[in-house]
């Protein structure tokens, strides 16, 4: 993404574990309910791309325009940040 100043670009990335649950959706075909089942997990490691992208807009690191324009639900975003 781009930085706040737009001079250089920071990473941000979801993490999923194949944990019990997870290798079950995978394997029942019900991905859909991935997103959901992350963010009740993050005791895991798990980190799904929207909270990746709130903490780079409370870190200051982004801005609040260029975090809007990538998150998949900007509802989801103002309940994180």
């Amino acid at each position: 993404l781009p930085t706040r100043d737009h001079k250089g670009r920071v990473p941000a990335f979801e993490v999923m574990i194949a944990t019990p649950a997870i290798r079950t959706l995978v394997r029942e075909n019900k991905m859909h309910q991935a997103a959901s089942l992350m963010e009740t997990s993050r005791k895991d490691g798990m980190v799904t791309m929207d909270s990746a992208i709130a903490e780079l807009l409370n870190s200051g690191k982004i801005s609040h325009d260029d975090a809007r324009r990538y998150v998949s639900n900007p509802r989801v975003l103002e309940s994180l940040v």
